[in-house]
């Protein structure tokens, strides 16, 4: 790389100092970092000439301070926002020198990026952090099997590893994986290394169905907020839509960035113009379905097999029903529903109610619009509970499910970021949840709150003794049991690094030694509490609470099925 002295500026120079180059379109250079500032809908780190620039050498469009946005700034797009939100914010990144590429679009808008074909730094630099660490965790930038891969370990500082020092790494790592990157002492030497990369977390990819579709929240981005496309009726006609390239991104997954399609009979095909109109006259939630059709990120219209809404508690804070998001659709003839079906939690009735009330999650964007009339509504996203959804029933032989079956999780749960962005609004950042079962990959699904099922990947999950942690990689995983409780904490050491779990404490249920067969419980009426929803099955260690409320005991035990239903 060739460092040019230029002035910092696009414009042309008056005569007497064109001998001094300008800035050209798409070249790098060393800005200043400032404070981290939000937008309507995105979130900025200011960028200024660094402080000993002379102001002769800074033209009059870069004397204001501009914006990396979000997604320009690292390839984990929500770290801007995390960082944001932390007592550390101040501290992230101002007065950093970084390196950034600076595009002018047709507008004059100067638009800065640290992704955009950023420079690679030698595999020294990741030796250094592994041996100063013990291993490193970095995000995955871009993959080949036969050519390599190329890290951030922290925004702007990437590394391209050859295939050659790499002497293990999983053969299907995608853009925004987490990575757990450690040497390889036996055949590495101080003018050598070879790495070892395992997988630490999936990126968002992992949550989008190959062959098939899922229920999301849909966020439209600013290439849909123009009016005059609405106008002048550009909206009604397909070709609208199917120009429409990546023009949303997805609640929960904000790293995936979908474009309209349409999915029939297990097959996509270009989108419909009515659909996508409908979706963009309906107030949040916007609710569609997602998938991949085998090479990009679609979305269509849902599906009515497809059961999305709400769960209404009654007055006496016991009792649950379904309610639809909207009054025109999804009415059921019984929407009463039982607690048994709707949690993993082996707690009463009572508990899980105010585990739903304290409960809540957010989308990345803070406001989405809606097409009404001869124009836009702009409406403030907040906070949502179980109470105003949106939820995503598994229907499962006609019974209304978010106890979901194992097979499912995948189709409903989301990635540990949901997790870890819950954990740091908590006291101390720890919080205990309930095991909703355990990854084929390693790790454990976690209930958040009834219908939010977020996967934890072992690679992250650390073991703290004292100031030590000890990782929980190797863990048996598969001795956890659906309703065992956990309590996690979020281990930060650097606001712009990777964060890990730490597991503190482990209560165990009985379910694992039941097994995943109906097993017979015998009852224990003088632990139930009828008045709280709570009935007392088993014994000494094998004993549980059930959140049930309308069961009629007809002997002394009981059938527990693998549906987790009660037969007497």
């Amino acid at each position: 790389m060739l460092f040019e002295p230029v002035c910092l500026s696009f414009n042309t120079l008056p005569e007497e100092t064109s001998f001094i180059e300008t800035l050209q379109n798409d070249e790098m250079v060393f800005l200043q970092a400032g404070e981290i500032t939000p937008t309507y809908n995105d979130m900025g780190l200011e960028l200024s000439p660094p402080k000993e620039l002379s102001t002769n050498n800074i033209g009059a469009d870069m004397q204001e301070s501009i914006l990396l946005l979000r997604r320009e700034f690292s390839v984990r797009q929500d770290l801007l926002a995390r960082c944001y939100r932390t007592e550390l914010r101040e501290k992230s990144f101002f007065d950093d020198i970084l390196l950034v590429r600076l595009t002018r679009d047709r507008r004059g808008r100067i638009n800065p990026s640290l992704m955009l074909n950023p420079p690679s730094r030698k595999a020294l630099v990741l030796a250094h952090e592994v041996n100063s660490e013990g291993l490193a965790l970095a995000s995955v930038v871009g993959f080949s099997p036969q050519k390599g891969v190329k890290i951030e370990l922290k925004p702007g500082i990437f590394v391209y590893l050859e295939s050659g020092q790499i002497e293990s790494c999983p053969d299907d790592l995608t853009i925004g994986t987490s990575v757990r990157i450690e040497i390889d002492n036996i055949v590495s030497n101080k003018k050598f290394y070879r790495f070892r990369i395992t997988r630490a977390a999936f990126g968002d990819s992992r949550y989008v169905p190959k062959d098939s579709i899922r229920p999301v929240v849909v966020l439209p981005k600013d290439k849909l907020f123009n009016i005059n496309d609405w106008i002048e009726h550009k909206v009604d006609e397909n070709q609208y839509w199917q120009d429409i390239w990546q023009g949303f991104t997805i609640g929960g997954l904000p790293n995936i960035e979908a474009s309209p399609g349409s999915y029939h009979r297990y097959a996509w095909q270009k989108p419909g113009a009515v659909g996508f109109v409908k979706l963009m006259q309906t107030s949040h939630p916007k609710i569609v379905g997602l998938g991949n059709d085998g090479k990009y990120d679609r979305i269509t219209p849902l599906p009515s097999d497809f059961i999305v809404g709400k769960l209404e508690i009654t007055k006496d804070n016991l009792h649950v029903k379904y309610a639809p998001l909207h009054q025109d659709i999804n009415h059921l003839e019984n929407p009463h529903l039982s607690w048994l079906e709707l949690s993993f939690a082996d707690v009463s009735a009572q508990e899980i109610v105010q585990r739903c009330q304290r409960e809540t999650w957010r989308y990345h964007d803070k406001i989405t619009i809606t097409w009404y009339g001869e124009g836009f509504k702009r409406e403030q996203l907040g906070d949502h509970t179980v109470q105003t959804g949106p939820l995503f029933f598994q229907n499962d032989s006609n019974s209304l499910r978010l106890r979901y079956t194992q097979r499912e999780l995948l189709r409903f749960g989301f990635p540990v970021d949901e997790l870890i962005s819950t954990l740091g609004k908590k006291p101390g950042k720890r919080a205990t949840y309930v095991v909703a079962g355990t990854s084929d990959k390693g790790g454990l699904w976690i209930e958040l709150t009834p219908g939010r099922i977020v996967e934890l990947p072992a690679q992250l999950v650390v073991w703290k003794q004292g100031v030590t942690e000890i990782a929980l990689a190797n863990l048996h995983w598969d001795g956890f049991g659906l309703g065992d409780r956990v309590e996690l904490q979020v281990v930060v050491t650097d606001p712009v690094k990777i964060e890990k779990v730490a597991l503190l404490n482990w209560i165990p249920g009985p379910r694992k030694a039941f097994g995943s067969q109906s097993c017979f419980l015998p009852v224990a009426p003088e632990k139930c509490n009828y008045q709280a929803g709570a009935i007392a099955l088993g014994r000494g260690e094998y004993s549980l609470i059930l959140p049930e409320l309308n069961f009629a005991q007809t002997g002394h035990t009981v059938e527990l099925t693998s549906n987790n239903h009660l037969l007497s």
